[in-house]
């Protein structure tokens, strides 16, 4: 006889779903430890497919009064978001959820329903409230706002840290030297990252001032590629990079049509791998050491290892979800990303392919001329429905 501690923990919810009285289910539940502890680590499946939060309108634009845009590239449908205002206050999350920030509190786009947490200091209230801010969630709860100013060059990166347990202020965050369009900025274990399209900085809280480093690591090299996008995600507790390529000799025009020419890669990024590189570059640039220090080993090739996950690339901040939890409908080891092109498109690009392979999944709507669009998963108020008692 085969026990129930023997059968695979995926094949025990097919079994429960099959338990139509409610007694059997609660005994069912009682015996099988093995079901119930399962249980915790089953993915939540989303309601629904990620959608695109285009950058909100200007406040002359004839579409400032429809609300933010939003659209589903999988139905190809578009959504305006109404009474939320005009300026962009976008907050990304680590984990695809978004939320506008409005008197202070984080608002669901599609319900207008605000976050448990609030913002009561006035300082990173500003902050957040910045026209041009990026802000963003990440898993350990902190949120990481920022702003870049063009100081000509490089661009200077200022910003604000808040944490659950304490509130650490930064006035400067670092540089970078490309377009901020390129630039990805996010907040990893007591530290902020920020990656252009051939430099990663990392500012540590408590480090030395971010205005007295001058240090920097380079990106992983990309043979016969050049890089025209950078994206930060978190993935098992991993800092991710994600790089849009494109093969050298293609022109990034907006009307440039090389879709087959695009492709991505990624790579784990190793914090204090890095931390220990930065101190090594620093010594030398102070003229403590002598000659170049050894090239740090700070960036693990990960194509392959994402497999059984789902990328979506976008602004400001980038998230990958469990491929298993859309049911077929979205393929895993891909990611999606925002091309920039008037109409922007959107494409996808297979891992298995060695990312070489950049498919067309959508040409946005008219107007859908800036490519900084945020993915997210939408979460709508969803009524109960209610049979009739007979």
């Amino acid at each position: 006889m085969t026990l129930i501690s023997d059968l695979p923990p995926e094949l025990l919810p097919c079994i429960a779903g099959h338990l139509h009285a409610a007694v059997d289910v609660v005994r069912f539940h009682a015996v099988c430890r093995e079901w119930r502890d399962a249980l915790r680590y089953l993915p939540r499946r989303p309601s629904f497919l990620p959608w695109l939060l285009a950058p909100w309108p200007t406040p002359d634009d004839d579409t400032a009064a429809a609300g933010g845009a939003c659209r589903c590239v999988f139905s190809r449908t578009t959504y305006h978001a109404p009474g939320l205002g005009i300026r962009d206050k976008r907050v990304a999350h680590y984990d695809g959820g978004a939320s506008w920030f409005v008197g202070g509190l984080f608002v669901n786009p599609l319900t207008g329903r605000a976050a448990a947490c609030a913002v009561d200091d006035p300082y990173l209230s500003d902050w957040i409230d910045n026209e041009g801010s990026r802000c963003i969630f990440s898993g350990d709860g902190t949120l990481l706002t920022c702003c870049f100013y063009d100081a000509g060059p490089p661009l200077s990166i200022y910003g604000a840290i808040w944490c659950p347990d304490y509130q650490q202020v930064w006035k400067r965050l670092g540089d970078a030297d490309s377009d901020e369009r390129a630039c990805a900025v996010a907040y990893h274990d007591g530290a902020a990252v920020c990656v252009d399209l051939a430099r990663c900085y990392v500012h540590e809280i408590g480090g030395p001032a971010a205005g007295d480093q001058t240090t920097f690591l380079p990106l992983p090299d990309e043979p016969g590629k050049v890089r025209r996008r950078s994206y930060l995600l978190e993935l098992r507790g991993e800092l991710l990079l994600a790089s849009v390529l494109q093969d050298a000799g293609c022109t990034d025009d907006d009307d440039d049509d090389d879709d087959d020419r695009l492709s991505v890669s990624v790579h784990a990024f190793d914090l204090v791998a890095a931390l220990n590189a930065l101190d090594q570059l620093d010594a030398a640039v102070d003229g403590a050491g002598g000659g170049d220090p050894p090239s740090p080993s700070v960036w693990e090739k990960m194509d392959g290892a994402t497999g059984d996950h789902v990328l979506f690339l976008g602004y400001p901040r980038s998230f990958a979800v469990e491929a298993a939890r859309y049911g077929g409908e979205v393929p895993g080891g891909s990611a999606y990303f925002v091309g920039r092109s008037k109409p922007c498109r959107v494409y996808r690009c297979s891992f298995e392919d060695d990312g070489t392979a950049a498919t067309l999944v959508d040409t946005l709507p008219a107007g859908w001329n800036d490519e900084r669009c945020m993915w997210f998963l939408p979460e709508p108020d969803i009524a109960p429905v209610i049979g009739a008692r007979t």
